[in-house]
């Protein structure tokens, strides 16, 4: 019985919490530009598009820590090989609020690891606005720059390490508990 009450308090508190602290979740689709400052893929085809999924937690209207999730998107290099990049990574947010809490402009930096052959790990950097349509429900359009190494392995030579970059342009919808 006890378990019962302390759950309901639990979710009584998260679902009144105001836009100044509590958990959140969301999810966004958008287009994505890959470069190979390297030139080591020689890329032909460096669009796709992709769907974000992110959840975090807001310490107060003006922090936030989120872990978000970008999904595979497949590129093509000259030889028609296909290149899939996805990220997974953990950020901390900066707010600022305007215009009575109904928008804020955010930056965001973070670290992460990159999905392809298993193995790379980079940093991103975004930024972006969001609407506030209530106090739990809001819409984003946001920027992601995701730069990071990836290792290669050629049969001749050995493990070197890439740089990429992701350039993320999405929109995205927001749910706070």
């Amino acid at each position: 019985m006890k378990k019962i009450i302390v759950m309901l308090i639990i979710l009584s508190v998260a679902a009144f919490a105001s836009r100044d602290g509590g958990p959140y979740i969301g999810i966004g689709y958008g287009n994505s530009t890959i470069s190979d400052s390297d030139n080591y893929y020689h890329i032909k085809d460096d669009s796709d598009t992709g769907y974000t999924i992110y959840a975090g937690a807001y310490m107060n209207k003006y922090f936030s820590v989120e872990l978000s999730y970008l999904s595979d998107m497949s590129y093509s290099d000259v030889n028609g090989t296909s290149l899939d990049f996805g990220f997974v990574d953990v950020n901390v947010q900066a707010h600022y609020p305007f215009y009575y809490d109904k928008f804020d402009v955010y930056g965001k930096f973070g670290v992460g690891k990159v999905s392809h052959n298993g193995k790379g790990f980079g940093y991103v950097f975004g930024t972006g606005v969001a609407l506030h349509i209530d106090d739990m429900f809001s819409g984003k359009i946001g920027y992601d720059y995701m730069n990071f190494g990836v290792d290669t392995i050629d049969d001749k030579y050995d493990t070197a390490d890439k740089n990429l970059a992701i350039h993320y342009l999405f929109i995205a919808v927001e749910v706070q508990f």
